[in-house]
């Protein structure tokens, strides 16, 4: 018989010339092509990505993004990030604890949505864009509660006029079987 063999996909025709050495272009739907006032800050502001999106598409920006290249074209957009869902822009005397309330998210949640704010939360900047929802936080949370001695989510859901799995939905990453005092829970999306 004949062997029939697929004829492999063209390379994508948006790719440029002086595209940064390093940088994925598989999936990359967007250049940018860097000038000498461009930082990775004001890149990530004007394509309204974060620095983790960033460095992900250009795995060689190193992580003080010292080392663009001025004339040199970095991905700033790709079918790659669909992780991040909704983002959030700093802005003035915004810390971490500002953008947690207004997002509705834990400071551990924020920082794993964010790998790169660092524990001290002191390297953020008025423009950032930062991701407050992916697959796994899929949502800003309205209401929270604080777990309590004795509550079982079979016991906090009703609370809030939600059945257990309403409430699973909610908090993903929430264990029922282990449930512990002080814990924050989103009751309201």
């Amino acid at each position: 018989g004949v062997e029939l063999v697929a004829p492999s996909a063209p390379p994508p025709s948006n790719i440029p010339s002086n595209v940064a050495q390093g940088t994925i272009t598989a999936n990359c739907t967007k250049f940018y092509t860097v000038t000498s006032n461009d930082s990775c800050g004001t890149i990530c502001s004007a394509f309204k990505i974060t620095i983790d999106m960033f460095r992900a598409y250009n795995p060689e920006i190193n992580s003080g993004c010292t080392n663009l290249l001025g004339g040199e074209a970095y991905c700033v957009a790709s079918t790659n990030n669909a992780s991040c869902t909704q983002t959030y822009t700093v802005v003035t005397n915004d810390n971490c604890g500002t953008i947690d309330n207004a997002a509705g998210l834990t400071f551990a949640q924020l920082q794993g949505l964010n790998p790169s704010i660092n524990s001290g939360c002191t390297n953020i900047y008025q423009g950032e864009i930062l991701c407050i929802a992916n697959a796994t936080v899929p949502m800003a949370c309205s209401q929270k509660y604080t777990v309590q001695s004795g509550d079982l989510c079979s016991t906090i859901a009703p609370k809030f006029n939600l059945s257990v799995q309403q409430l699973q939905d909610l908090n993903p990453s929430m264990n029922c079987n282990a449930l512990s005092i002080g814990q924050v829970l989103c009751v309201k999306g």
